[in-house]
């Protein structure tokens, strides 16, 4: 066998790019084991190519990691009914307000001054809480997650940057990331709402 003309064949390139058929792997396995030179140029072209692959990395769009997280969190909700159905900028669908009417939501047995917080199943991506608010709350602005409100019961009106938006029961509050906010209870009894906290970065 002439083992140089066989190393410039080009087949062992094949074999180390997954190229090459069953049975022209096993072919090549046994001349690795019986001719060391034959070893020796597959490691090397192994080696070549993943020193090739590093140089050349090409790193996907934060966009695509936050796709699949809410991809696999959709899923999760779907078979898990503990977690809140995942939320869009559309109106609340069906699926949230019968989510939401399954959870038969008290008012806390404790007292609280302004506002509590009942924490929810999440993951790292997406977090959710039930939040009753007495008053609202300060000005307050997020950067690295879209965060969503599902009125329960009451109502408020949002402060957008100094646009007024009221919300009642049933209605879904949108707040994009770097937009100062304000909420102010508007109803005489606490306002409830389910709030989902999206990562955007």
């Amino acid at each position: 066998m002439d083992i140089d003309a066989y190393i410039a064949s080009g087949v062992l390139e094949n074999y180390c790019l997954g190229f090459c058929s069953a049975e022209e792997n096993k072919v090549i396995e046994e001349y690795a084991t019986q001719y060391p030179a034959i070893r020796k140029e597959i490691d090397k072209i192994r080696y070549s190519l993943e020193d090739y692959f590093k140089a050349n990395e090409i790193k996907p769009s934060p966009l695509v990691k936050i796709s699949l997280m809410k991809q696999i969190y959709k899923q999760t909700a779907e078979t898990d009914i503990s977690f809140p159905p995942l939320i869009d900028e559309a109106s609340p669908s069906p699926v949230l307000a019968q989510w939401v009417a399954a959870r038969n939501i008290k008012r806390p047995d404790t007292d609280f001054e302004n506002l509590f917080v009942e924490e929810l199943p999440s993951t790292g991506q997406v977090t959710n809480f039930f939040v009753h608010a007495r008053s609202g709350h300060e000005a307050e602005m997020h950067e690295n997650f879209v965060e969503y409100l599902y009125v329960i019961k009451g109502s408020c009106v949002m402060d957008f940057e100094g646009k007024k938006i009221p919300f009642k029961e049933g209605e879904l509050i949108t707040i994009m990331p770097n937009i100062r906010h304000i909420a102010t209870v508007t109803s005489s009894e606490p306002m409830i709402a389910l709030v989902q906290r999206q990562a955007c970065a």
